[in-house]
């Protein structure tokens, strides 16, 4: 049982939310028994926001009329549900901003209930001691605060709000200080790594004893279409050797044993329509949680070789060829999420994948 446990990196942090450690063995038992199951699902139930982010991914969204803006609490408690029949054992809650919600506890405690890890992703505009005790009351196991710059000159110029980089280093010491597990969002671009100021926010990350989770730019929300955004190799080779360090993370590697591309396999990305996408920036739908069960949503991605044949890299932030492929017909669409169906190199294969049932993942 213990090794079981150690196999998984930093299994440490869930020594406040024990059900943790059983779900870690469960995911042996379902692989030896061919059961497919989720790792990690990230929830985007609201659109609104009090930033203007350069890169935000969501923009897209907002700027739609006929998009849903928001998940009601009972559709979310119906996503829970389901994420729980999946055996999920972890939901991120994006925004947006995510603190905008004036009923996030009880979001949060919907997922605890059910034991998932509920975790949340803040600029931490709107975050003080009590509201952090509320949150940790409700069953919150990890907040996430998005910075990106080193200092308040570059950070508040790219959120556009001044204040705001004063304001996220108060959160992150009053959330040290309420015992939850804390954590920093960062999204390396080629302006920041040549400037030194992503080396600057790992450097604040372990003075403050804190973890860095890091996700590559990619070619969606402000950033559509637009291919000089992208890091070069070089700068892909200086952020992954970031990772060697232990309180450095990210979707590639908390997820697995080795470097791999977990979209669509392990981790899916839930819009607030329902809409269910492989991944945060492939804003390609495969069904709606509201509207059919998610395991015949999984069924239709997981019989997609793209996303099950592990790839060593980020299909959207690394691989152009997956981005001239798969991802410029979303950018040429009017509205997204662009249904999977009206996709050239998905429609076909994808209907075909009523794929038989019983067909197990290794996840």
């Amino acid at each position: 049982m213990l090794n079981s446990i150690k196999k998984f990196r930093n299994a440490h942090w869930f020594k406040g939310h024990l059900y943790a450690y059983g779900n870690l063995l469960k995911r042996k038992r379902n692989i030896r028994q061919g059961r497919k199951f989720l790792w990690n699902a990230e929830l985007f139930f609201d659109t609104r926001c009090n930033f203007k982010c350069l890169h935000c991914s969501i923009s897209k969204f907002q700027k739609q009329r006929d998009f849903k803006q928001w998940m009601s609490l009972d559709e979310i408690e119906h996503v829970a549900e389901q994420l729980r029949r999946m055996d999920c054992f972890l939901c991120c809650l994006v925004g947006g901003e995510t603190t905008l919600r004036k009923d996030l506890c009880e979001i949060v405690s919907k997922f605890h209930e059910r034991r998932i890890l509920p975790t949340i992703i803040t600029n931490g505009y709107l975050v003080d001691k009590g509201y952090l005790r509320e949150l940790k009351k409700a069953g919150l196991f990890s907040i996430g605060f998005s910075l990106n710059g080193g200092k308040a000159e570059s950070h508040d110029s790219f959120v556009c709000k001044p204040g705001a980089f004063d304001k996220a280093l108060e959160s992150i010491d009053s959330a040290r200080e309420s015992g939850m597990c804390v954590s920093i969002a960062v999204v390396p671009t080629r302006q920041s790594i040549a400037n030194g100021e992503y080396r600057r926010l790992i450097e604040f990350a372990v003075r403050k004893g804190i973890r860095v989770n890091v996700n590559y730019p990619a070619l969606c929300g402000e950033y559509t279409g637009d291919y000089d955004e992208l890091l070069t190799p070089s700068e892909i080779r200086e952020v992954r050797e970031y990772f060697k360090l232990p309180n450095v993370t990210s979707d590639f590697t908390v997820l697995a044993e080795k470097y791999e591309c977990p979209a669509g396999r392990k981790k899916i990305y839930i819009l607030p329509d329902g809409s269910v996408c492989p991944c945060t920036f492939i804003h390609i739908s495969f069904g709606n949680m509201l509207e059919e069960a998610l395991e015949e949503i999984m069924d239709r991605l997981w019989c997609q070789e793209i996303f099950m044949s592990r790839p060593g890299y980020c299909l959207a932030s690394e691989s152009i060829e997956f981005n001239e492929k798969y991802l410029e017909p979303v950018f040429k669409a009017e509205k997204v999420p662009l249904d999977y169906r009206e996709h050239p190199m998905l429609g076909s294969a994808a209907s075909e994948a009523a794929v038989e049932a019983g067909v197990g993942v290794e996840n």
